[in-house]
C-alpha cells in the first residue's frame, strides 16, 4: 500500500480540517478600536446632552422659542449666552410672531448689531421707525418689522439668527451689519492664535458652545479661569495695524457669512452700507509704524507736543508745522491725522481736512466703527447678488448728502458717539431703509396711501418726549464715560460736553413739560393701543415722575398680555413694592426668576 502523495517540492499537503481560524486583519482590528475610542465618548457625551436637557440645566440655543401663546413663537432672552460669557449678557428686543404669517400680512426681519437694534433705547431705533413710516403709507397691510438685531453680535451670530428667521416667512430681510467685525466675538485677541480666525473652526466651536455640555463645560471653565475684563488695559492690548494678516482673514470671513446670508430663501434683501461718524469722533486706538527707532519716536514726541500746544492755543497754522513734522517720521499715528484734520477744517481747508479725517478712520487700532474696507465688501456683494433679489442701500453715501454733514461726513449732529445715530439721524437711517423697503417690495405692498412721515410725525406715533431725549441723552453720557473711549482725544472734555446737555435737558422738563410728555403718550397709545414698547416707556416715565399708581396700571396691562416676559414681571413687582403691596411684589419677583434663572441681576435683586 503506497504512502501518501507527495508534492514536487516535498511539502504534504494539509487536509481543510487542519486550517486554523481565521484572524481579523489588522486594518478591521484597528478601525474598531478607533470606533470604539471615538464612539464611547461620542456615546457619552449625547447621553449627558440629553440628561441635562431633560432636566432643564441649560438653555435654549435658539433666537426663537415658544411664545406664550400657541402656534406662535418669541425672542429668546437667553440667546445671547452662547456667544458671551458676561454674567448678564444683551437681549433681543422683546416679538413674538405667528409661526404661520396672516393674510395680507408683509413681514420684515431687520438683522445687524447695535445701530440696527437701536441702541441705548431701541423703542426709538430704526426698526420702530421703519414700522411707523409703512403702517402710515401703507394702511390697508399689517405690517410686521420685527427688530432682529442685537448689541454685541457680528456676522456669525447674525448668520445664525437669519437662518431661523428665513423659516418665518419673511418678506424682506434688511441687513444693517459690520461695526463689530474688526474687534468682535471672532476677530481674534491680540494673545491667541490666528488659528481661531479659521471659519470653520469658529463654526465648530460656535455649535459646541450652543449645546448644553458646551454651555456646562463654559460655566467650569469660567469658574476657575474667569475671562479677562474688558477694562482699558484689556482693549489697548487688543490694538491693532489695519494690515494686520488677522485683520485680513477676519474680513474674509465677513464676506463668506454674508454671502451665506443673502443666498437664503427666494425673497428679497437690502443690503446696506454702514454710515459712522468720521468728522467729529476721534480714534479710539493709535500705533506707530513697525521699526520706528527710539530716537525718531523721541523728535516725533516732541513735534506732537508741540503741535497739541499751538492747536490749544488756536494757532492752527503752527499747529498743522508741527503735526506735519511729527507725520514726516511717523504717519501711521491714527490721532495725529485727526488732529491734522481738525486744524484744516478750522482753517477752511474742506478738501485737506477731510483728507486726513478719512485716514485717521481707516487708521484706528480700535476699529469700532467698520472702516472702508467694510463699505467695499458690502457693496461687491450687493453687486455680485443683484440679479437674486438683493437690493442695494447706499446709507453711508446718503449720510454724506445729510444737510449737517460737512465736507460729506457726518457728525455729532447725527451720532451720539462714533456708530450710534441720534433720533434725527436713527429717522434719516429709517428713511433710506424705508425707500429701500417700497422699491424693493412694491408688488407686495401696492399703491401708497399718504406721503413719508416726517421726523415730528415718527417722534408723535413713537412717543419720543423730551423726557425720553433726557434719558436717552444721560445712558449715552454714561457709555462714553467708560471703555472703550477712554483714550480718545479730549475725551474728559466730550464726556464734560455731554453732561453739560443732559443737565440743560433736565431743566427743561418744568411741570408744564411733563404734562405735554404724558399726553404725548396717550396719544401714541390711542393710536397704537396693542403696542407693548409703547405702554412700557409710559409705565417707565410714571416711575420716573412719582406715579407709582399709574404705573403699576400700565404694567399690569403688560404682564396680562405677556405673562411670561421675565422684564414686565420684575418691574411689576419693584412698582407693587412701592405702593406697599409687599406679598404681591415678592410672588412677581419669585416668577421673574423662575422665567429668568441665569440673570444675574434678577437673582440679586431684594424688594
Amino acid at each position: 500500500m503506497s504512502g501518501p502523495s507527495r508534492h514536487h517540492d516535498g511539502n504534504v499537503p494539509t487536509s481543510p480540517q487542519a486550517h486554523s481560524k481565521p484572524i481579523i486583519s489588522r486594518r478591521r482590528l484597528w478601525f474598531w478600536r478607533m470606533a470604539f475610542a471615538l464612539g464611547l465618548p461620542l456615546l457619552l457625551l449625547a447621553a449627558l446632552e440629553l440628561t441635562l436637557r431633560l432636566f432643564g440645566i441649560g438653555f435654549s440655543g435658539r433666537f426663537w422659542v415658544a411664545g406664550n401663546e400657541p402656534g406662535t413663537v418669541k425672542t429668546n432672552y437667553e440667546f445671547a449666552r452662547h456667544y458671551t460669557s458676561r454674567k448678564n449678557p444683551p437681549r433681543p428686543f422683546f416679538a413674538q410672531i405667528s409661526i404661520k404669517k396672516s393674510p395680507n400680512t408683509f413681514r420684515v426681519f431687520v438683522l445687524g448689531e447695535s445701530a440696527a437694534f437701536g441702541t441705548p433705547d431701541p423703542a426709538f431705533g430704526p426698526a420702530r421707525h421703519l414700522q411707523v413710516m409703512l403702517e402710515e403709507r401703507y394702511p390697508s397691510k399689517r405690517i410686521e418689522i420685527i427688530n432682529a438685531a442685537m448689541m454685541g453680535i457680528d456676522s456669525y451670530v447674525l448668520r445664525r439668527i437669519a437662518r431661523e428667521c428665513a423659516q418665518y416667512d419673511p418678506d424682506l430681510f434688511i441687513i444693517y451689519t459690520g461695526n463689530n467685525e474688526l474687534i468682535g466675538l471672532h476677530a481674534p485677541a491680540a494673545e491667541e492664535s490666528s488659528l481661531w480666525s479659521n471659519r470653520t473652526l469658529a463654526l465648530v466651536n460656535d455649535w459646541g458652545k450652543a449645546t448644553y455640555v458646551g454651555q456646562l463645560v463654559r460655566r467650569l471653565v469660567n469658574q476657575w479661569n474667569p475671562p479677562p475684563v474688558q477694562d482699558m488695559a484689556f482693549l489697548r492690548r487688543q490694538r491693532r495695524p489695519a494690515n494686520d494678516p488677522r485683520t485680513l482673514k477676519v474680513l474674509e470671513n465677513f464676506r463668506v457669512n454674508l454671502d451665506d446670508v443673502l443666498s437664503l430663501g427666494d425673497f428679497p434683501k437690502v443690503l446696506c452700507t454702514l454710515a459712522v461718524n468720521v468728522r467729529d469722533f476721534p480714534p479710539l486706538g493709535s500705533l506707530h509704524r513697525t521699526g520706528l527707532k527710539d530716537e525718531e519716536l523721541q523728535l516725533w514726541n516732541e513735534a506732537y507736543a508741540l503741535g497739541q500746544a499751538e492747536e490749544q492755543a488756536r494757532r492752527y497754522a503752527s499747529a498743522i508745522v508741527h503735526y506735519q513734522t511729527a507725520a514726516a517720521l511717523d504717519h501711521h499715528y491714527a490721532e495725529l491725522h485727526y488732529r491734522l484734520g481738525r486744524c484744516f477744517q478750522r482753517l477752511d481747508n474742506p478738501q485737506k481736512a477731510r483728507e486726513h479725517l478719512l485716514r485717521a478712520w481707516e487708521l484706528d487700532a480700535l476699529p469700532f466703527r467698520a472702516d472702508p474696507r467694510i463699505s467695499g465688501i458690502l457693496r461687491e456683494l450687493a453687486s455680485t447678488h443683484a440679479n437674486k433679489g438683493v437690493l442695494f442701500c447706499d446709507v453711508e453715501a446718503a449720510f454724506a448728502r445729510h444737510p449737517s454733514a460737512k465736507m460729506q461726513l457726518p457728525g455729532r449732529e447725527l451720532f451720539y458717539e462714533h456708530v450710534h445715530p441720534t433720533f434725527g439721524g436713527t429717522y434719516w437711517l429709517a428713511r433710506q431703509l424705508a425707500e429701500a423697503t417700497e422699491k424693493a417690495c412694491q408688488k407686495d405692498l401696492g399703491t401708497p396711501a399718504a406721503e413719508w412721515l416726517s421726523q415730528a410725525e415718527c417722534a408723535r406715533h413713537l412717543a419720543y418726549t423730551s423726557l425720553d431725549e433726557y434719558n436717552v441723552a444721560q445712558a449715552m453720557s454714561r457709555l462714553c464715560a467708560n471703555p472703550p473711549f477712554l483714550d480718545q482725544a479730549d475725551h474728559q472734555w466730550l464726556v464734560a460736553d455731554m453732561e453739560r446737555e443732559v443737565a440743560q435737558l433736565r431743566q427743561a422738563l418744568t411741570q408744564e413739560e411733563v404734562e405735554r410728555v404724558l399726553a404725548t403718550y396717550y396719544e401714541a397709545i390711542r393710536r397704537r393701543p396693542d403696542d407693548w414698547a409703547l405702554r412700557f416707556n409710559l409705565g417707565n416715565a410714571y416711575l420716573q415722575l412719582g406715579k407709582p399708581m399709574e404705573a403699576a396700571s400700565t404694567f399690569a396691562w403688560l404682564i396680562k398680555t405677556y405673562p411670561t416676559q421675565y422684564a414686565f414681571q420684575l418691574v411689576y413687582g419693584k412698582t407693587l413694592m412701592a405702593l406697599g403691596r409687599a406679598d404681591e411684589a415678592q410672588n412677581h419677583l419669585a416668577y421673574a426668576r423662575k422665567l429668568a434663572p441665569h440673570d444675574e441681576e434678577i437673582r440679586n435683586t431684594r424688594f
